[in-house]
C-alpha cells in the first residue's frame, strides 16, 4: 500500500502548469493613440508580441513593463504567454498621441482575455 501512495505522489509531482496566450487591449476614450506603456504583474509571463507596431519589454521580478509604439495611431493590442490559470494585474502607465504628447490617463484601462475570446 505504501508503494502505491509513493507512485501516486510521484505522478502529481511532475504536473505541468497550463500555458496560454492572453490578449491585452488598451481601452481608450480617444481611440487614436500612438504609444502606450502597460504594466503586467504576475508570475510566468513571457513572449510579448504586438499586433501592430513595435514592442519593447522590461521584466523585473513578476512585473513586465510593455511599451508599444505604432507607426500610425490606432488600437493598441498585444499578446503575452502566461503559465498558470490566473490573470495578471494590469496598469496603464502612460499613453501618447501621434504628436508624442502625453495624454491624461482618465478613461484608459488595459483589458485582458484569452486569445480567441472577448477581453475582460
Amino acid at each position: 500500500m505504501l508503494l502505491l501512495w509513493a507512485a501516486l505522489a510521484g505522478c502529481f509531482g511532475d504536473a505541468v502548469e497550463p500555458v496560454r496566450d492572453l490578449v491585452v487591449q488598451l481601452e481608450s476614450p480617444n481611440g487614436r493613440d500612438a504609444a502606450a506603456v502597460i504594466e503586467l504583474v504576475g508570475p510566468g509571463l513571457s513572449d510579448v508580441v504586438a499586433t501592430n507596431g513595435q514592442v519593447f519589454t522590461h521584466v523585473s521580478g513578476d512585473t513586465t513593463r510593455v511599451v508599444i509604439l505604432l507607426d500610425e495611431p490606432g488600437p493598441i493590442e498585444f499578446t503575452v504567454r502566461m503559465a498558470g490559470l490566473t490573470f495578471p494585474g494590469t496598469a496603464v502607465v502612460q499613453v501618447a498621441d501621434d504628436r508624442d504628447e502625453l495624454r491624461s490617463l482618465r478613461g484608459y484601462r488595459a483589458r485582458l482575455g484569452s486569445v480567441g475570446s472577448r477581453p475582460r
